[in-house]
């Protein structure tokens, strides 16, 4: 710390401690929730995981009357004709790719309001000193008297220690 304040870098990566597992949540969120409801959000990152055509399935089913669901599944068709489900590794790799995604949507935010917020001046800094003067006094003397009310409660009415 130089003057009481944080450096910028300090300042930088405690906020992307933040900052990347809010974004890999929500492309985690997007990829999965996001993909069971419009599946190209997933196939996007499809060609990452697989070399040959990628084919989405989507299967209807109803497991009780009233009730109904949907399976949805990726595979990939090899050049040789084989095909493997690959639904598992591209919702990772969409999760991957929509959290780099938001990361640097979040990281281009950070910088435009950076650069349109003010700067601090001087009187700014002298306000700021005052006020954090004034909280640390007002919080010792607000210790000191819990710390002397549960001094005198341990105390008899004479004043005597129980």
């Amino acid at each position: 710390m130089t003057g009481g304040r944080a450096r910028p870098v300090a300042r930088f990566g405690c906020g992307l401690l933040l900052l990347v597992p809010v974004c890999a949540f929500g492309g985690i969120m997007v990829a999965s929730a996001g993909g069971a409801i419009h599946p190209p959000l997933v196939t996007v990152a499809a060609p990452y995981v697989c070399d040959g055509t990628v084919e989405t399935q989507s299967r209807n089913y109803s497991y009780k009357p009233g009730q109904q669901g949907v399976a949805r599944n990726i595979f990939c068709l090899e050049r040789d004709g084989s095909r493997r489900d690959i639904t598992l590794r591209a919702v990772g790799a969409a999760s991957l790719y929509h959290g780099l995604i938001l990361l640097a949507a979040a990281l281009l935010l950070w910088a435009v309001v950076r650069l349109l917020k003010p700067r601090r001046t001087a009187v700014d800094e002298q306000e700021a000193r005052t006020t954090r003067r004034y909280l640390a006094e007002r919080l010792r003397v607000d210790a000191d008297i819990v710390r002397r009310s549960a001094e005198e409660s341990d105390n008899d009415a004479e004043g005597r220690p129980r």
